[in-house]
């Protein structure tokens, strides 16, 4: 049989998304064990009509916590790039399609693209995972049956557009209306207007971009003449965007793609949107030269604004960008690369924005060595925010950089240093002497110079040994460790280094009182263990262990990937580690039997998913979210059994897991049903139904029929859930209605509906369009209720399709920083036949209740807060309402000491407070709300 391909290779711009890439094989890979624990795969790949495709591209990409943690542990080394590890490798196809694989590490979470170089490049979730020194057989990968995009870019001049990005995925276009993703810049920042955030400004380091390339959605860039060609796209509705620097994104929520048949979409143009105008000044008011400038479009769902690299300021502190969105934009600047940033509050881009340097303050800091005299050597490390709350595992990952100490640093004559030139802010200040172990200390820099002593002590050892089962020494362990009790300075996972040829490996760059410690090697697997100072630690990795299964669907064989089977490590008893286990995923074979080798000894969870061969897209994702949602009895499946098993040592555990659907108890009836929605056959359409035994669902089929099968015998709520959208965006409860059944009852339901359309505009109080307000539609029907939801577009305007005949409510929300408004239009009479659409909303600002709490009386500020807010009726309003509860409750987190509740109305409550912890509220009084709100609010919670 001859080769095939799949279609015409993709374009330069494709191929260059879609560049060759080979793991790094270091010396590690000399080492004999280490390749006896690798493992691979091999398989044919194919098209959709199973002829096989030669030199095309595979690659795997590998997801585990031990390829994604940074390998550095020491605070105080020269900066390194942090990649994660996620390539497995890549190979090309024989001329009859065939591949194979090695050099793989094991245990991990594996996906696969295959077909790059191809029209129809496809990405599958592999769920067969190898174990050590195996080679899994895929069999026939089979590419899908895809779609390829092309047009034009262009700008509102129609100049053709160099570089633009083009990306579809088969999810909602809604979805980017809830938040727009798709103006994520790998190569710009983040910009978090939180405050209890450990910093403000996140530039996007390097490894962010290659992520970014590899993220498994298609993609290409326009070339010289502006046009596309985009390959791989799924069959169906896609999301379409196309985004460029200094444009606003163009996104299309539907185009409809073929199977193998090309999609021309034709000129996309890209409007410049609105243009930015910015000035940088010091504090005296005068312009800052050279200053970086990254900014963003305020997002008023999220306190994180996706901000863009805009360049440095000229010499009167200018600068100036496109593209971007109507409303407010937030702005960050600093001085220079050895400063920090500064991020200005939001504002509004028709006005000139401003980001003023704040004045400077300096840190005098006095180093003591253990025997209380000061050091005179001492090393500095200055980090912004605070040290185990972020500033420091940040600083690993790459988000951040230190704060440079160039031209900042004075040795003084008292034996103390002199810090100069900080913008105001939390900082820890490291210091570390030859011989100490590395100190700390918290700086919180407001409206004057700070003071602060570090004291250093002894270092801390943590020793390691790990050996196997006979108690040799194993080499090129890999260990990963995780600080525990005070005095840690990471909060996260690390890798510490690997093993030498005697076994063993010194943990000194690790501050804590214990260290949650793992061993992991391909050939033998994880073990895990608690380090204590100065006491070497032996972990032992014993001779693995094996699982052998059955899966049986009501006494029979389930069919051949119907089911994936995910085996977990439980804990147990056992120490808990710094690496979290991955789950090993395996099919069973025709014969419903499955193994897994090279277990280490321990117990075992094996539960059964719905098989994840289905996972091709982001769209597959969300439909198989949705399925179990919807259609299957209790989430995820059917009520299947799942297992624990015991793994031993040199040992082959057994395991019989039942996946059919249990049977209903107590009395039963069976429901099918018509569904019509204006005249025509609901085809689509989702009926759901959920009780105390389990939820059920059924989809429309073309003929407008539904069968829920056996469902228990009583009154169910039923739901009909239209066919647009998804359940994540609008797609909205159409009609819901009680049916009651009583046992043996085969009723046949004929549900008909009449729908119409509520559609119109959103404006803020000043006149504005209001852009991403959140819409919620009730609806007293003639048979039942209905419900539905959905956002409010960049100029304003919404529409709900699928409106039922009856009486509706709509109430608007929107918020934008610490500003919220709300609107609310009640009764809308719906009648078949005459659509509303004009609708005009004035939104109107909402009352709030915002302040602080005062911490001041805790030893330690807590990470975590909560207020609840307990409305206190008085006795006469009880009497006139009838009311039998006294009180109704609201709620509020409490960030960086700030909090903000738009849900109050006015009257008198009572205040209490949930702390991080702490057992119980502690009681913060009572306070009475005017209808004009509350602003700078102090709460003081009553210490017990």
């Amino acid at each position: 049989m001859a080769p095939a391909t799949s279609g015409v290779a993709g374009d330069a711009t494709n191929a260059n998304l879609r560049r060759a890439v080979t793991p790094s094989r270091g010396p590690l890979y000399d080492d004999p064990a280490i390749r006896a624990g690798l493992c691979g795969f091999k398989g044919r790949v194919v098209n959709h009509l199973k002829m096989p495709v030669a030199d095309c591209g595979v690659r795997i990409y590998r997801g585990a916590m031990d390829s994604m943690v940074p390998a550095k542990v020491d605070l105080f080394a020269e900066a390194e790039e942090f990649k994660p590890q996620y390539i497995a490798g890549e190979v090309r196809t024989a001329e009859d399609g065939t591949f194979k694989m090695t050099g793989v590490w094991p245990r991990g979470f594996y996906l696969m693209f295959a077909g790059l170089d191809t029209d129809a490049p496809t990405h599958q979730v592999i769920t067969k995972t190898p174990s050590a020194g195996q080679i899994v057989d895929l069999g026939d990968v089979v590419l899908n049956d895809a779609g390829v995009i092309v047009g034009e870019v262009a700008d509102a001049d129609g100049n053709p557009m160099v570089g633009a990005l083009v990306r579809a995925a088969d999810i909602p276009g809604a979805l980017a209306a809830f938040f727009p993703i798709e103006r994520f810049d790998p190569e710009g920042a983040l910009l978090i207007r939180e405050s209890g955030a450990p910093v403000s400004v996140v530039r996007m380091p390097p490894w962010v971009k290659e992520v970014f390339d590899h993220f498994p959605i298609p993609k290409t860039l326009t070339g010289p003449d502006g046009k596309f060609r985009l390959v791989g796209v799924m069959p169906g509705s896609n999301m379409l965007a196309t985004t460029a620097n200094g444009f606003l994104s163009d996104v299309k929520a539907s185009v409809q793609v073929r199977s193998g048949a090309e999609k021309d979409v034709g000129r996309i143009r890209l409007r410049e949107g609105e243009e930015l105008y910015a000035k940088v000044l010091d504090e005296k008011g005068d312009p800052v030269a050279g200053a970086e400038v990254v900014a963003g479009s305020t997002l008023s769902i999220a306190p994180v604004d996706l901000a863009r690299y805009l360049g440095e300021t000229n010499a009167e502190g200018e600068i100036d960008g496109f593209g971007f969105s109507s409303g407010k934009v937030t702005v960050a600047a600093r001085r220079s690369k050895e400063h920090a940033w500064v991020m200005a509050e939001p504002q509004s881009i028709i006005s000139d924005v401003i980001v003023t340097l704040p004045a400077q303050f300096g840190v005098t800091v006095m180093v003591q060595n253990a025997d209380g005299s000061p050091a005179e050597d001492a090393r500095f490390r200055l980090l912004r925010g605070e040290a185990g709350k972020g500033a420091a595992e940040m600083l690993l990952l790459g988000m951040i950089e230190p704060v440079s100490l160039k031209n900042r640093i004075t040795k003084l004559e008292d034996g103390g240093w002199s810090i100069t030139g900080l913008n105001k802010g939390p900082y820890t200040l490291l210091a570390e002497v030859e011989g100490l172990a590395t100190g700390s200390t918290f700086v919180n820099l407001q409206d004057k110079d700070a003071e602060c002593v570090i004291k250093l002590v002894p270092p801390t050892s943590f020793p390691v040994l790990v050996v196997d089962q006979a108690g040799t020494p194993i080499r090129n362990a890999a260990i990963f460790a995780e600080a525990r009790g005070s005095g840690r300075l990471v909060d996260m996972p690390v890798n510490c280094g690997r093993t030498d040829k005697e076994g063993r490996l010194m943990i000194d760059k690790l501050q804590g009182e214990t260290l949650r410690v793992s061993a992991e090697h391909p050939l033998y697997g994880v073990v895990h263990g608690e380090a204590k100072p100065n006491q070497e630690l032996v972990l032992r990795l014993l001779e693995p262990g094996e699982l052998h299964g059955v899966l049986s669907e009501n006494g029979k064989p389930p069919l051949p990937g119907k089911f994936t089977v995910a085996i977990t490590h439980r804990r147990g008893d056992g120490p808990r580690g710094a690496l979290e286990n991955t789950p090993q995923l395996v099919t069973a074979g025709v014969d419903g039997t499955f193994k897994v080798t090279a277990l280490q000894p321990g117990s075992y969870r094996v539960n059964t998913i719905n098989s994840l061969d289905a996972i091709r897209s982001p769209g597959s994702v969300m439909g198989m979210v949705e399925s179990a949602f919807v259609y299957e009895v209790g989430f995820g499946g059917s009520s299947r059994d799942r297992g624990r098993v015991q793994v031993e040592s040199g040992q082959a555990a057994t395991i019989t897991l039942e996946v059919g659907k249990q049977p209903i108890e107590g009395p039963t009836a069976r429901l099918t049903g018509t569904v019509m929605v204006n005249g025509r056959a609901a085809s689509g359409y989702s009926i759901t139904t959920w009780s105390r035994k389990g939820r059920f669902g059924s989809k429309v089929d073309d003929r407008g029929r539904f069968d829920l099968g056996v469902v228990p015998a009583t009154d169910l709520r039923l739901q009909l859930i239209g066919n647009e959208g998804s359940l994540f965006t609008s797609r909205g409860q159409i009609w819901s209605d009680t049916v009651k059944l009583a046992e043996g009852d085969q009723r046949d339901l004929i549900i008909d509906i009449m729908t119409s359309t509520i559609a119109g505009r959103c404006y803020l109080p000043d006149g504005r369009p209001a852009a991403n307000v959140m819409i919620q539609a009730e609806g007293k029907l003639k048979d039942g209720r209905a419900r539905q939801n959905t956002l409010s577009q960049s100029d304003g305007s919404f529409r709900m399709e699928n409106i039922a005949e009856g009486v509706w409510s709509l109430s608007f929300e929107s918020r934008e920083d610490e500003e919220r408004w709300r609107g609310r239009i009640e009764e809308i009479e719906v009648v078949v036949g005459s659509a509303i659409d004009s609708l005009r909303v004035d939104l109107i600002a909402a009352m709030v209740v915002k302040g602080k709490v005062d911490f001041s009386g805790f030893e330690k500020k807590p990470r975590w807060s909560y207020l609840q807010f307990e409305e206190v009726k008085s006795a006469a309003a009880i009497e006139a309402s009838a009311l039998e509860e006294v009180s109704v409750s609201h709620g509020a987190s409490v960030r960086g000491g700030k909090f903000v509740c738009d849900d109050l109305t006015p009257g008198s409550y009572k205040v209490s407070i949930y702390v991080e912890g702490r057992e119980g509220m502690l009681s913060c009084g009572t306070i009475d709300v005017p209808p004009t709100g509350l602003s700078d609010l102090i709460l003081v919670p009553e210490i017990k």
